[in-house]
C-alpha cells in the first residue's frame, strides 16, 4: 500500500446524465496532483488546492470522486465536508489514483485564441500607469513578470497546446469574425475590490489590488489570516510606507505592498499566492485582542460586562481560535478603552470634579493624596482620596445613634485598591453613610490616614476606632471574626449555636450561665473563647450609652 497518491481533477466540462443509467464528463480540463499526503488532506485543503486551480467551491453545484471499479453512473461520490474526504482519501491510499470530477452551474467556458488573450494582456500591463512607479522591487517583480508572460504569449502563438480537449491547433489562428465572437473573448481580470461584503475565505491576492490606508491593508491582511487559518506575519515594515507579509517558514505564501504616490493609496506590488503548510487550528498569531475588540465592539456597547467565557465561545465558533483567560480580559480592556476611555484619561477628571464638588458644597471635607512620578515633567500619580459630605456629616451628628462602623472591600477594577468606609445607623434602624475613602491597600498606614481624617471631619466627636486615636471610646469587635478563629479548633453545629448564646447574652448572669454550658462541652472551648478578649463583642459588657445590641458589623 502506497503513503500518497495522484489526484486528477476534471473541470469546466459538463457532467451529462444521458438517461440509461449512465454518466458521462464533457469537455473540460485535466488538473493533475501528485504525491498527496493523506494525512494533510482536509475538506479546507481540498477546497482550497481546487481554488488554486481557479475553482471556487461556493460557486460550483458540486464536486464528486470515482469509486474505482465502479462505472460514473453508478461510483460517483460527492464531497461534502471532511467525512467524504477520509473516505475518498482511504481509497486514493489503497488504489494509488483517484478521479474527481467538478459540476459547474453553469455552461462550458468558451475556448479562445489563448496567444490573442494574453499578448493583449502583456500589452495592456506594460503601459500600466503605474509604471512609473520609484520602487525597485515593484519594477523587479513587474519586469520578471512581463518577460514570463511574453514567452508564454510566445509559446502559444507558436503551437504549444493549451486548449481543452477536443480542440484543434486551426483553432488558435482563427481570427474573430463578428462582434459576438469578439465580445466572447474574456478581457483583464478585474483586480478584487475589498470591502465589507467581500469573502475573505476566498479572498485571492493579485497584484494592483488597492486600498485607500496603511491601515486598511493591515486590518484586510489580519481578517484573511483569521478567516483562512493560516500563519501569517509581518516582515517588513518601512515608515508605514512598505509592508510586506509572509506564511511560516517554509511556504512560498508572500504579499508586498507599498505606498504609490500617484493614486495616492497602498497598492499590492507582489504576490505569490501558493501555500505549501497546513491551516492553523485553535491559534493565530493575527487573532490579536485590539483586533478582537473591534470585532465584538457591538456586543461590549450592549452588554458592558459582556463574560469572558461567552467571548471565548464566540471566538471559536467565529474564528476557530481558542482565547485563553488573560487574552478575554485583554480583549475586555481593548474594547472598553473606546467606550469609556483610558483608566489616565478618568483620573485626570478627579481634580476638575473635586473643584466642582467644593464649589456647590464648600462645607465638603475632601483630601487627595499623589504621589511624585519618578521621571520630572510627568503628572503625579493617584494614591488616596477622602470624602465627607457636609449633608451627611450633619445628619449623622444630628440624628444618628453615636454609633460607627468602619470597614473595607476590595475594588474590583483593573488597577484594584481598597474602598475604606465609615456607616452609621440612623432612627429607623437603617444604613446611614458618614464617609469614605480610596486607597491602595488596607495597611496600618492607610487606616491611620482615614480614620485621622473621620476625626478631623466629626469635630471632635469619639467615634469607634482604633485606641491610638481614640483612646476613650468604646471599641467593639464583629463577633464573626473571633468566632472564625474560635471554630477552627471546634468545630460542628453544637459549638457554633453554644458560642453565640455567650455572645448574645445581655447581663452578666446570663453570659455566666452560657459559658458554664460551654465549659460541659469542651473546656478547652470554653477557654478559648474568654482569651479572645470577650469584652469587644459580647452584648453583656456594652455600654448603654449608645443604645445598640448589635455584635456583628453588617452594616459596613
Amino acid at each position: 500500500m502506497v503513503s500518497t497518491f495522484t489526484i486528477h481533477v476534471h473541470h469546466g466540462g459538463i457532467l451529462t446524465d444521458k438517461g440509461d443509467g449512465s454518466t458521462s464528463y464533457e469537455g473540460g480540463l485535466e488538473h493533475v496532483w501528485d504525491k498527496v499526503d493523506p494525512d494533510l488532506l482536509s475538506f479546507f485543503e481540498f477546497e482550497s488546492m481546487l481554488q488554486d486551480i481557479g475553482v471556487v467551491y461556493s460557486n460550483i453545484s458540486g464536486a464528486y470522486y470515482l469509486m474505482l471499479g465502479y462505472t460514473m453512473g453508478e461510483g460517483l461520490r460527492r464531497v461534502y465536508t471532511d467525512r467524504e474526504v477520509l473516505q475518498m482519501s482511504e481509497l486514493a491510499v489503497e488504489h494509488g489514483v483517484i478521479h474527481v470530477f467538478i459540476a459547474h452551474s453553469v455552461d462550458v467556458p468558451t475556448i479562445v485564441n489563448i496567444g490573442e488573450v494574453i499578448g493583449g494582456y502583456i500589452e495592456d500591463f506594460i503601459n500600466d500607469e503605474d509604471s512609473s512607479s520609484d520602487d525597485e522591487e515593484w519594477m523587479a517583480s513587474k519586469s520578471k513578470l512581463n518577460n514570463e508572460r511574453l514567452s508564454i504569449a510566445i509559446k502559444v502563438v507558436e503551437g504549444s497546446t493549451y486548449a481543452a480537449k477536443g480542440v484543434g491547433d486551426s483553432e488558435y489562428s482563427t481570427p474573430a469574425k463578428s462582434d459576438e465572437e469578439i465580445d466572447d473573448i474574456p478581457k483583464r481580470a478585474k483586480v478584487p475590490k475589498v470591502d465589507k461584503n467581500t469573502d475573505f475565505k476566498n479572498l485571492v491576492w493579485r497584484v494592483g489590488m488597492r486600498f485607500n490606508s496603511t491601515e486598511l491593508f493591515k486590518d484586510t491582511v489580519n481578517r484573511y489570516a483569521v478567516v483562512s487559518r493560516y500563519s501569517i506575519r509581518w516582515t517588513k515594515s518601512y515608515k508605514m510606507q512598505k509592508l510586506a507579509t509572509k506564511c511560516k517558514k517554509g511556504c512560498p505564501w508572500y504579499v508586498y505592498a507599498s505606498w504609490s504616490g500617484d493614486k495616492t493609496c497602498f497598492v499590492v506590488k507582489s504576490v505569490k499566492p501558493t501555500y505549501h503548510c497546513n491551516r492553523q487550528d485553535f491559534e493565530n498569531r493575527q487573532c490579536r485582542p485590539k483586533w478582537l475588540a473591534r470585532e465584538f465592539m457591538m456586543q461590549y456597547k450592549l452588554d458592558p460586562n459582556w463574560p469572558k467565557k461567552a467571548l471565548a465561545k464566540a471566538v471559536m465558533e467565529k474564528f476557530g481560535v481558542r482565547l485563553e483567560s488573560w487574552a478575554c480580559y485583554r480583549v475586555k480592556r481593548e474594547a472598553h478603552r473606546p467606550l469609556h476611555g483610558s483608566l489616565q484619561h478618568h483620573y485626570m477628571k478627579v481634580g476638575s470634579y473635586l473643584k466642582e464638588l467644593l464649589k456647590n458644597d464648600p462645607d465638603t471635607l475632601v483630601e487627595v493624596v499623589t504621589v511624585n512620578p519618578e521621571n520630572e515633567g510627568e503628572p503625579p500619580v493617584f494614591q488616596r482620596l477622602y470624602m465627607s459630605l457636609s449633608g451627611l456629616r450633619k445628619g449623622f451628628l444630628n440624628g444618628c445613634r453615636p454609633v460607627l462602623c468602619v470597614d473595607g472591600c476590595f475594588l474590583k477594577t483593573f488597577l484594584r485598591g481598597q474602598l475604606l468606609v465609615t456607616v452609621a445607623r440612623d432612627g429607623n434602624n437603617q444604613m446611614f453613610p458618614v464617609s469614605w475613602a480610596v486607597v491602595e491597600s488596607k495597611n496600618n498606614d492607610s487606616w491611620h490616614w482615614f480614620l485621622f481624617n473621620l476625626k478631623k471631619d466629626l469635630n471632635g466627636f469619639e467615634a469607634e476606632a482604633v485606641a491610638t486615636l481614640f483612646p476613650n471610646v468604646e471599641h467593639r469587635l464583629c463577633a464573626r471574626h473571633p468566632f472564625a478563629k474560635w471554630t477552627k479548633k471546634h468545630k460542628g453545629p453544637g459549638f457554633k449555636n453554644a458560642f453565640y448564646k455567650v455572645v448574645k447574652a445581655t447581663n452578666m448572669s446570663a453570659y455566666e450561665i452560657a459559658l458554664q454550658e460551654l465549659r460541659v462541652l469542651s473546656q478547652d472551648a470554653a477557654t478559648g473563647l474568654v482569651n479572645e478578649q470577650p469584652k469587644r463583642f459580647c452584648r453583656a459588657f456594652f455600654r448603654t450609652f449608645s443604645k445598640w445590641e448589635l455584635v456583628v458589623n453588617n452594616l459596613a
